[in-house]
């Protein structure tokens, strides 16, 4: 009776310890995904509906919601509507009823963020108890506790549950409560479920996120191999749960299944990467990888090497991993959006739990072997926890990670980018890595114009900028190319290469040597060009003279430049000396979009701006003056320069200089 009274008192001083986190951490991410869950849910208090039209028109926007992506309009039923799953919406409404009597309005943001918390911190405080209840039948309550602190506390369940209402935090809950009759069953072949709650759990994972399809059918497989006499029951009882859910979304959405729940919705979005590249992505990648953020669960597989590895369940487990993270890295947003670590991979938690407790359960702590495993279990936990609980809940620069340049939109250069990794995230390796990327955009497409072997010298000097370039040349980001930027760091490069930001530096060394000038005549230069895609864009004013030659050469093409004396707009495109669009403006800006093969070009052009996109990405300089572009056939990029348009020369700057040491 006493060791009962002690476990059950530090599991209470557990559930308050996860309560005490979730409430003070420094990470929030009320005001993502999870936003419109309790405005739904007062939707359907006030309105018995999910129309959430009327709370849009009574404040601003950006009040109503910080980002578009988080609500749609149907068209069909005229409303507005919070695009993620509805099961978190439909479990607040107790809480969200009981918030409104005591005054509390889900529309304003620090009602909603603290109710949010609230509920995350009772849904985890479950969590934990439920998966102790799961531990405890296979390991004694001490460990089962250890084991479920460590689960707890050390992967992305405190990382990603602990910053939001998200639809993780309850699907997690009837996932757990399924694999607690899993475990029950394999250990007592006697024991039976009810199959009524085994239906109603599966159905509530499905709602609150729809992604549990993979556990759901991993879990009616189990069912046919070991309780064949429930699974038509509880088919029985999940389909008639959809059947009425399908009734309310019809009322609700004016469709029987949401939008968000349609497998065919996520299958159509444009993927970003191959599915086995995926694969390792979702498991080893430096920002979001699961086994990097929580490396203990490594561990888990080392079951494979115990008596549990000829059991069905097992089987089962490692085809419900494998499968679950290949549908992740089939995903279009693999990286999960804007979040910490592995939060796409919460939901496969559990299967690493049990996974873990089958192989423990064989474990033989006398063996000099698995005491080592053991230690090792120690160590790796306490990675996990630094990385999970300390710095993803804690440090608020791994929040601010996910900006300069923004995860979803440059999530290739994030890819493999061992650099900046978010676990490591502080103020000044953000700095950096914005540095890093903006030196990327700004000089990538004008280094590749160098020689494979070419010295080059970048910007000024600078103690950031030379960390990073000595890292690009460690890394061979650009093959053999060397970077380097003080001109004192060259001693030994005789020649070396530079652009035009770092052009009055050089010019401040007496033993240095411009020996080539990108300068071209332009008449010379389209000449050269005759038999490639030119682009012409033009930003700020015309004030200039054309030399005859020149004119001679835009009368050969057809080009009307030549007769325009004053102009603010101006876009020109030559296919194999073959003009196919040429626009002007003395005022307003030009546009014109076009393919070519399977590239979609953007040209545009105006007093501010002159910009041509490959595929939605600015390829152009963006300079006053005539900006000009060649491309070869495979579309790739040729030659970059501009033309000074305040000037009397006809000369284009292609950015590019030959420097040598006298």
């Amino acid at each position: 009776m006493k060791q009962f009274n002690s476990i059950h008192f530090i599991l209470f001083i557990a559930c308050i310890l996860v309560f005490a986190v979730f409430q003070t951490s420094n990470v929030k991410q009320t005001s993502g995904d999870s936003q419109l869950t309790l405005l739904t849910s007062q939707a359907i208090i006030e309105n018995g509906d999910v129309n959430l039209s009327k709370y849009y028109d009574q404040i601003p926007s950006n009040q109503f919601s910080n980002g578009t992506w988080k609500f749609r309009f149907n068209n069909e039923k005229k409303q507005l509507e919070y695009s993620y799953p509805i099961g978190n919406s439909i479990i607040a409404i107790p809480f969200v009823f009981i918030a409104n009597k005591l005054g509390m309005n889900m529309l304003i943001p620090e009602h909603d963020a603290g109710l949010q918390m609230l509920i995350a911190s009772m849904l985890a405080m479950i969590l934990l108890l439920l998966n102790f209840k799961l531990a405890r039948l296979f390991v004694s309550d001490y460990a089962a506790l250890f084991i479920t602190l460590v689960f707890t506390f050390s992967t992305s369940y405190i990382s990603t549950c602990g910053t939001a209402l998200w639809s993780f935090n309850s699907e997690l809950i009837f996932i757990v409560l399924l694999l607690i009759e899993i475990a029950k069953s394999e250990l007592d072949n006697s024991h039976q479920s009810n199959f009524g709650l085994l239906g109603f759990y599966l159905f509530s994972a499905w709602l609150c996120r729809p992604s549990a399809m993979v556990f759901i059918a991993i879990f009616f497989v189990w069912m046919l191999l070991k309780q064949r006499n429930l699974i038509f029951k509880t088919i029985i009882t999940f389909v008639i749960l959809l059947g009425f859910f399908m009734l309310m979304s019809y009322s609700w959405y004016g469709i029987f299944i949401p939008f968000y729940y349609n497998p065919l919705m996520w299958q159509s979005m444009t993927k970003t990467v191959s599915i086995w590249e995926g694969f390792f992505l979702i498991l080893f990648n430096p920002n979001r990888g699961l086994l990097i953020y929580s490396p203990f669960l490594i561990l888990s597989f080392l079951t494979v090497f115990t008596e549990a590895r000829k059991t069905v369940l097992f089987k089962l487990l490692i085809g419900w991993f494998l499968i679950y993270i290949l549908s992740l890295g089939n995903l279009s947003n693999w990286w999960g959006g804007w979040s910490f670590g592995a939060r796409l991979c919460t939901d496969i938690i559990p299967c690493l739990f049990l996974l873990f407790l089958l192989g423990i359960k064989h474990v033989d702590f006398t063996k000099k072997l698995h005491k080592t495993a053991l230690i090792l279990f120690l160590i790796l936990s306490f990675f996990g926890f630094s990385i999970n609980t300390i710095q993803g809940l804690y440090n608020i620069e791994t929040y601010n990670w996910n900006d300069s340049p923004a995860v979803d939109k440059n999530h290739q250069f994030y890819k493999w980018n061992w650099q900046y990794p978010q676990f490591l995230a502080n103020k000044r390796n953000n700095e950096n890595k914005k540095i890093d990327f903006e030196l990327h955009q700004s000089y990538s497409k004008f280094i590749l114009q160098t020689p494979e072997n070419a010295n080059v010298l970048l910007v000024v000097p600078d103690a950031n900028f030379r960390n990073i370039l000595n890292n690009w040349n460690k890394q061979k980001i650009y093959g053999n190319r060397t970077f380097f930027n003080s001109i004192n760091d060259s001693i030994n490069n005789d020649t070396f290469y530079f652009f035009r930001p770092s052009h009055d530096y050089v010019r401040t060394f007496s033993n240095i040597d411009v020996v080539f000038s990108s300068n071209i005549e332009m008449a010379e230069f389209l000449s050269e060009n005759n038999d490639k895609l030119v682009i012409l864009t033009s930003r700020g004013n015309w004030k200039g003279n054309i030399s005859e030659k020149l004119k001679t050469k835009l009368f050969t093409l057809g080009l009307k430049l030549a007769d325009l004396n004053n102009f603010s707009s101006y876009l020109a495109v030559i296919n194999k000396g073959k003009i196919m669009y040429e626009l002007s403006h003395e005022t307003n800006e030009v546009r014109q979009d076009f393919t070519n093969g399977e590239t979609k070009i953007e040209v545009i052009s105006n007093a501010n701006l002159a910009s041509t996109k490959l595929n939605g990405k600015e390829v152009n300089i963006n300079l006053d003056g005539i900006n000009i572009l060649v491309l070869k056939d495979n579309m790739e990029i040729d030659k970059l320069g501009y033309i000074n348009l305040q000037s009397n020369e006809n000369y284009i700057d292609l950015y590019l200089y030959k420097a040598v040491k006298k």
